[in-house]
């Protein structure tokens, strides 16, 4: 399929109410962009490594889910984490966007998917679980041992063999995702390497990931 058509397809959905929503909805401190502008760059990376319209479809839907669950963001200390730009507005996280993001696009009008035939439960599936490799890296993080991260690691390519989507597809949507994050995202090099080594690409082993995991999130620890 040609880009021309992935981006008529896209035209029809950008231009959807619960896209149009997105916009102003600011997210957490790792985002440079409203939920809008970061599903635009994330269909736009998606543009440029596949052709396929169920990507493309799910990049410019994946966080819709954002619109009915963000709370505010709290710090370590249980205390509100407000913008620095604007120390009256909060951060925001956004818990199960992913699920709930689901359902909005099962409750689409199926006649929109039907005109360029794709499949709602595809795309449906894969807002679903674009989140998921990120779930098992915060996991990951959490571990002090080597043995610890190994099993996050091995539950996350269990649970991407499981899923009812593939774990390309997955892993496609979730590096999209975050070169969607823009500058503030500061932990682009740990997720590109690990999306390496779950995808077979040269890059670095688990021991090198784990190591600059402990340096990174447990040496300031006591």
């Amino acid at each position: 399929m040609n880009i021309e058509r992935l981006v008529t397809i896209d035209d029809c959905f950008r231009e959807l109410e619960v896209v149009e929503a997105c916009k102003g909805v600011l997210q957490g401190p790792f985002h440079e962009y409203d939920v809008y502008d970061h599903q635009d760059r994330s269909f736009q990376v998606i543009l440029d490594m596949t052709p396929d319209p169920h990507l493309t479809v799910a990049a410019r839907l994946h966080d819709i889910g954002k619109l009915e669950t963000q709370e505010p963001l709290m710090k370590e200390d249980g205390i509100i984490w407000y913008r620095e730009d604007d120390p009256e507005l909060p951060y925001y996280r956004f818990p199960g966007h992913e699920f709930y993001g689901k359902e909005l696009v099962l409750g689409l009008d199926p006649n929109i998917f039907a005109q360029f035939a794709l499949n709602q439960f595809s795309v449906a599936n894969l807002v679903a679980h674009h989140y998921l490799p990120m779930k098992h890296i915060k996991a990951m993080r959490e571990q002090v041992s080597f043995e610890g991260f190994k099993w996050e690691f091995y539950s996350l390519i269990d649970a991407l063999e499981r899923a009812p989507v593939t774990k390309d597809e997955i892993m496609t949507l979730f590096y999209a995702d975050m070169v969607a994050h823009g500058d503030k995202c500061t932990d682009q090099v740990e997720l590109f390497a690990i999306r390496a080594l779950i995808i077979g690409e040269p890059g670095l082993g688990k021991e090198a990931i784990y190591r600059e995991q402990q340096e990174k999130y447990h040496s300031q620890r006591d």
